[in-house]
């Protein structure tokens, strides 16, 4: 019955977990090293969003990481 889909394991489940998490932390501190570049003055922006930007994208990393131990916690 090639229409039938088949129930994932649980050990399947918890690898493409941990698959996710671990790409996720790895772009959470991608963007970390983008938010300090910004901050120290490598990246060329204008002084007045340069706080601006590096807030917002270590935001974004902060967040991105704690997702990411979120699936590595899952798939544990």
């Amino acid at each position: 019955m090639s229409g039938v889909a088949r129930p994932s394991s649980s050990s399947g489940r918890a690898g493409t977990s941990r698959a996710v998490g671990m790409a996720m932390l790895g772009s959470a501190v991608a963007m970390a090293t983008l938010a300090a570049l910004a901050y120290a003055g490598v990246l060329p922006f204008d002084d007045t969003v340069r706080g601006w930007v590096s807030a917002g994208v270590a935001a974004a990393a902060v967040i991105d990481g704690a997702i990411g131990i979120y699936f590595l916690r899952a798939a544990s």
